[in-house]
Formats: structure tokens, sequence, C-alpha cells
């Protein structure tokens, strides 16, 4: 299929990662390919970092109004049950099998 030569000399993937097993995945097929890669338009996605007081992180990282509808919507969520959540010290802790 990658030697087809009806298809694309080209494929943009945006925002794709540039590292793990996905990257490393798609690097390996463009070496066997004897392709080449371009990074271009790089992103750094969000990303939860607290760095000392965890218990106030989100009350500074989110705004107020933000952080209202999301008490709101806990709450009402809370109203269907009960709720409950653990935090992940360790990457072992997260239970990744499909539900």
């Amino acid at each position: 299929m990658l030697r087809d030569s009806a298809l694309p000399k080209r494929l943009l993937m945006p925002l794709l990662p540039q590292q793990g097993a996905i990257a490393d995945a798609f690097d390996a097929a463009i070496a066997r390919s004897g392709g080449t890669s371009l990074t271009f338009g790089e992103h750094v996605r969000a990303l939860l970092a607290p760095d000392g007081d965890r218990a106030t992180y989100i009350d500074k990282a989110v705004g107020r109004k933000k952080l209202r509808e999301l008490q709101r919507q806990l709450r009402r969520l809370g109203e269907s049950g009960s709720l409950s959540w653990e935090i992940a010290q360790e990457p072992a802790a997260i239970d990744t099998s499909p539900r």
C-alpha cells in the first residue's frame, strides 16, 4: 500500500505525539519505507502540573467563573448517586482495562 503510486506523497497528521509508542511506531514505519518526516507547527498539550500546594492548584489554575460551573456540575452529578475518586500516585495505580 505504501508503494501505490495513486496515493498521495505527503500525509499530514496534526497533533500527533512526538514521543511515546505511537510516535515510535510511525518513525519505524517511515524508516522501513525509506521516507522522511518533518515536524512543523509544534503544539504543547495543556497539562495539570501542580508544584507544591496541590490542594489549591485548581483554584489558582482555573478561572472563578469556570470553577463555579465545575462545582455546579459536580453537585448535579452527585444528585444522581454517590461520587468518589482516587488520586493515583504511580502510573501502575491507573486501571487501563476496558470497561
